[in-house]
């Protein structure tokens, strides 16, 4: 469903040196004023139905690649608080969103349900996700972890412990959920239970510090054979296996000198900025980085890495969430050449026009097509114009001009 964007901010060229490809790449970024209904994103998630939805603190929002739907207390029976900060699809097509302060709400079958204290859940709900044993809901909120069984939130036990093949049968690249104590280390929630990390044999035992302790919660991140990654304090990123961290990257590995956040979604990345403010996006496991924006081209707010959320959709596009200043998409350019293979008669091809449902128009001179789910039509009753312009009225009724006489 994520489709052409009518607000094009920024379009340039990319030449990687650290790579043999050129990419060319744009941004487009929507706020309060395209229809966000709140300019602080925190949670951005793809449903199986192609919608991309965004959590806000004034409500939820889904995007289908020309506007904005929005879900809140006033319009969504079921919503009791606008001020959301987590969201979650379950494999069963169950969009659970996390709120700061009551609970959680599940969209199933078209409607909202809330989970409050009364059903078990905690207050604030910092992150959702799935276990591994059986794809249980599980939320962390209050410093604890809940899990969904009956209707009911309850407290996951901490020694539960899951094999390793159901692992890597159960969980697709991911964030996870660390939270600090009085180590070096934090405590995080992988596979059902709290893990500690420890130092592998043959590294230094140094005094290591995760980024986000001063908040006392940090995102690592999980690749789909249980490989968790961590970025650290001193802007290194860490590898752990089974509990044990067993090797550091830096930028004399290549890394950007500045790790910023993990990007999850269709692939698991991690999102950089080198020592000139260039931001970059790294591919995990590979550890092969790719150049987004050179320093002259990265917008506010991603230039001071206000990020409060990341995702890549299934076309590959980057999704940046931030903290006041709205949503923004990264995307690569193809160019794609059409022809009357495709659908379009004549070569002659003058006046382009976007509507306000997000469909294409295409005027020639042998008439006029129409450019909609990736196939062009032609328009019948226009065989033989001469298509020089074309527009929208207030009701949204398509015209069209041939040569001096206008048509609807």
């Amino acid at each position: 469903m994520i489709g052409l964007s009518k607000k094009l901010l920024l379009c340039f060229c990319l030449c990687l040196g650290v790579t043999t490809a050129t990419a060319q790449y744009r941004i487009d970024h929507w706020t309060a004023d395209d229809g966000l209904p709140q300019n602080s994103v925190y949670g951005i998630v793809q449903t199986q139905d192609g919608y991309l939805w965004l959590a806000t603190l004034d409500g939820l929002a889904r995007f289908d690649g020309a506007r904005f739907t929005i879900f809140n207390k006033s319009n969504s029976p079921g919503i009791v608080n606008n001020r959301f900060t987590s969201l979650f699809e379950t494999a069963g097509g169950d969009l659970w969103a996390g709120t700061e302060e009551s609970g959680a709400a599940r969209f199933h079958g078209g409607r909202f349900e809330h989970f409050g204290a009364d059903a078990g859940a905690p207050r604030q709900v910092s992150w959702i996700e799935a276990d591994a044993e059986n794809g249980r809901v599980v939320i962390h909120g209050d410093n604890r972890a809940f899990h969904f069984s009956d209707g009911k939130f309850s407290p996951v036990d901490a020694g539960s412990n899951f094999s390793q093949a159901e692992r890597i049968s159960h969980i697709p690249n991911r964030k996870i959920f660390c939270a600090f104590n009085s180590k070096i280390f934090p405590d995080c929630f992988i596979d059902g239970r709290w893990q500690s990390f420890s130092l592998a044999a043959d590294l230094p035992q140094e005094n290591i510090l995760l980024a986000g302790q001063q908040v006392n919660f940090v995102w690592g991140a999980q690749e789909a054979n249980g490989i968790v990654w961590l970025i650290t304090a001193d802007g290194r990123l860490a590898r752990a296996e089974n509990g044990r961290i067993t090797r550091f990257f830096d930028e004399r590995d290549g890394l950007p000198e500045f790790p910023l956040c993990f990007m999850t979604g269709s692939r698991l990345g991690l999102v950089a900025k080198d020592a000139d403010g260039s931001l970059w996006i790294v591919d995990l496991p590979s550890m092969q980085k790719e150049l987004l924006l050179k320093k002259a081209a990265v917008p506010p707010p991603l230039e001071k890495a206000e990020i409060s959320s990341t995702y890549q959709d299934n076309e590959g596009n980057l999704w940046f969430g931030t903290g006041r200043d709205g949503l923004f998409r990264v995307r690569k350019q193809t160019i794609t050449a059409y022809s009357e293979a495709d659908g379009i008669a004549d070569k002659n091809v003058y006046p382009i026009y976007q509507d306000r449902a997000g469909t294409i128009w295409i005027g020639t001179t042998s008439g006029l097509f129409k450019y909609e789910n990736e196939t062009f039509t032609s328009v019948k009753s226009t065989d033989n114009f001469q298509v020089n312009a074309i527009g929208e009225d207030a009701a949204g009724r398509i015209l069209i001009s041939n040569y001096g006489a206008l048509y609807v």
